[in-house]
C-alpha cells in the first residue's frame, strides 16, 4: 500500500492555507473531512516520502479541518458524526450530556485557535522576539494539553460510549497530534529534554498497541501536574490580560480536574484499544432497517439487517478505526505492513434488494481486512425490465458472471485508465431493477434496467472512496427473472489503486 503523494499534499496544503491565512473551508459534514485528515496523518507518519512538516504543528492542521472557519458552529462536523451513529443504534445521548460535549468541543476550538495563531507568529519571528514568543507558546501548549485531558473523559462515558465514539476519536486525534508536536519540536520550542521525555511517556501510555489497561498508579501521577500546570497558565494569562474566553476554558478544566471523581472518569484502555472495543460493542447494538414490504419478499429482512450493519461498519471504519491505525506511529515509529494494509481497508454498502449471498461480514464478524485487487476497468450489465446479469472486469481479467449470460440486452461500460466510479444510483425492491454509475470524469454509465419490479431508489457514495467491488446476492430464474440484490465495496482514493 502506498499513498497518492500528489493528492495528499494537495489536501494538506489546503489545510495549511486555512490554518495560516484564515481561509474558510466549505466543510460542514463528517464525510468531507476524511481525505484531509487521512492526508495529514499520512504525512505525519512518513507515508509520503520526502515531505517534512508543512506547519510546525500537525495538531494545527487537524484543527483547520475539525473546526472549519466557514462554519459559525464549531460543533457542526462533530454533531453530524454523533447523529449518524445514534440513528444506527437507535439510542440518543441525553441532551444534558450533549451540552457537556459541545462545551468541550468549543473549548478545544478556542485553544486550537490560540495555539495555532501563536505558533504561526513564532515561526516567523527571530532573535529575542522569537524567544519571548516561545514562552507564550509553551504556556498555550501546556494549557491546551490540560484542557484535552480534562475534557476527553466526557466522550468516554460508558452509557454513551458507542454513540460518542467518532467524537472521542476526533478529540483523540487532536490530543495525540499535540503530544506528537511537543515530542518532535521540543528543542525548537524551548522545552527541556526532561519535559520531552514526559510527553513521550504520556504518548506511549495512550497508544501502546495492546488491550492492556493503563495502570491506575501511573495515571495518578498526572493529576497533581495537571492541576499545577493549569493554575500556572491561568495566573500568567490573567496577569497578561489574555482573552477571557480562552482563560475560561482553562478554569473549566481546573474545575473538572479538581473534582474528587476526576480520575475515576478516565477510561483505563489505551486509545486504540478503546476505539476497537467500543466499535465491536456497537455492532451488537445495531437496529436492523425495516420495510413495509418485509413480510412479502423472501430474503428482504436478512438483507435489511446486514445493510444496517454495513452502514455502521463503514461509518466506524472511516471515522474511527482508520485514524486509530495511525495513532501509535505519530512520533516516528515505523508503521508495520499490517497497519498500512488496514488503512486501505474495504468498506461495504448493502445489500440493496434481497438476500445476503456473497457478504463477507455478519453479526458476529466484521468485514475482513484484505489486499486490494486490480482496478475496475469495465462493467458489463445485461438488462431489460430488471438487471439480468452483472460482470466486472478487474484489470485485464473478468470476474465471475452473476445472473443469466443470455438474459436481457448487453451493455458494457469501459473505464479510462484514470477513471473510477465514485457513486451509484440503484433501484431495488422485489428485483434489482436498475443501475446507474457516475465516474470522476463526469460520465454517466447507464441507466441499465427499469423500475418495473423495484420501488426503492438509493444513491450510494462515500466521500474519499471509489468503487472497487460488486457482488450480486441472488439471481432467480422464475418469472420475473433477474438479479435480486447487490453489495458494493469501496476503498480509499488516497491509497494506491490496484
Amino acid at each position: 500500500m502506498k499513498v497518492d503523494a500528489d493528492s495528499a499534499l494537495s489536501f494538506a496544503n489546503t489545510a495549511l492555507t486555512a490554518a495560516k491565512d484564515g481561509v474558510a473551508l466549505d466543510i460542514t459534514d463528517s464525510d468531507e473531512i476524511f481525505p484531509y485528515m487521512f492526508s495529514i496523518f499520512s504525512i505525519g507518519v512518513g507515508l509520503v516520502p520526502g515531505v517534512g512538516p508543512l506547519l510546525g504543528s500537525f495538531a494545527g492542521l487537524l484543527g483547520a479541518i475539525a473546526f472549519p472557519k466557514k462554519s459559525t458552529d464549531v460543533n457542526a462536523i462533530w454533531n453530524s458524526l454523533r447523529g449518524r451513529v445514534e440513528a444506527l443504534i437507535g439510542a440518543k445521548i441525553q441532551a444534558s450530556h450533549v451540552n457537556i460535549l459541545q462545551k468541550n468541543v468549543e473549548g478545544f476550538a478556542s485553544n486550537m485557535e490560540a495555539f495555532t495563531r501563536v505558533l504561526i507568529d513564532y515561526e516567523e519571528l527571530t532573535g529575542n522576539d522569537k524567544a519571548k514568543q516561545a514562552e507564550t507558546l509553551r504556556i498555550l501548549f501546556n494549557a491546551f494539553l490540560t484542557v484535552l485531558r480534562a475534557g476527553i473523559p466526557a466522550f468516554q462515558v460508558h452509557e454513551y460510549a458507542v454513540a460518542s465514539l467518532p467524537l472521542f476519536t476526533q478529540a483523540a486525534n487532536i490530543h495525540l497530534a499535540l503530544l506528537s508536536d511537543g515530542i518532535r519540536n521540543w528543542e525548537a520550542w524551548g522545552f527541556t529534554e526532561r519535559y520531552r521525555n514526559d510527553l513521550q511517556q504520556q504518548f506511549d501510555r495512550l497508544t501502546v498497541s495492546s488491550s492492556k489497561r493503563i495502570r491506575a498508579a501511573v495515571r495518578d501521577q498526572d493529576e497533581p501536574s495537571d492541576l499545577d500546570t493549569i493554575k500556572e497558565c491561568i495566573a500568567i494569562g490573567e496577569a497578561a490580560g489574555w482573552d477571557a474566553k480562552l482563560i475560561d476554558t482553562w478554569k473549566a478544566a481546573l474545575e473538572t480536574l479538581s473534582e474528587a471523581t476526576a480520575l475515576s472518569r478516565r477510561a483505563t484502555l489505551t486509545y486504540p484499544a478503546y476505539a476497537k472495543e467500543y466499535y465491536e460493542k456497537g455492532r451488537t447494538m445495531i437496529k436492523p432497517y425495516t420495510s413495509i414490504w418485509e413480510g412479502s419478499d423472501k430474503g428482504l429482512s436478512e438483507a435489511l439487517a446486514l445493510n444496517a450493519l454495513s452502514d455502521y461498519d463503514a461509518t466506524m471504519i472511516k471515522n474511527v478505526l482508520t485514524y486509530a491505525e495511525f495513532w501509535p506511529y505519530l512520533t516516528g515509529k515505523e508503521m508495520p505492513e499490517s497497519a498500512k494494509l488496514a488503512l486501505d481497508r474495504e468498506i461495504f454498502l448493502g445489500p440493496y434488494g434481497r438476500y445476503t449471498g456473497g457478504a463477507t461480514w455478519n453479526a458476529k464478524n466484521a468485514p475482513p481486512i484484505t489486499t486490494r485487487g486490480s482496478n475496475i476497468t469495465a462493467i458489463k450489465v445485461r438488462s431489460w425490465d430488471n438487471v439480468d446479469a452483472l460482470q466486472v472486469q478487474y484489470g485485464g481479467r473478468w470476474g465471475p458472471l452473476f445472473g443469466d449470460a443470455k438474459g436481457g440486452a448487453e451493455h458494457q461500460a469501459n473505464l479510462a485508465f484514470d477513471e473510477y466510479i465514485q457513486s451509484i444510483d440503484v433501484l431495488h425492491g422485489h428485483k434489482l431493477g436498475q443501475l446507474t454509475f457516475f465516474s470522476n470524469k463526469d460520465k454517466i454509465h447507464g441507466w441499465y434496467g427499469t423500475d418495473k419490479h423495484a420501488r426503492n431508489r438509493t444513491s450510494i457514495k462515500h466521500q474519499g472512496y471509489g468503487l472497487t467491488n460488486m457482488v450480486v446476492t441472488h439471481w432467480e430464474k422464475h418469472v420475473p427473472p433477474g438479479c435480486e440484490g447487490i453489495i458494493f465495496g469501496f476503498r480509499p482514493l488516497l491509497t494506491a489503486r490496484g
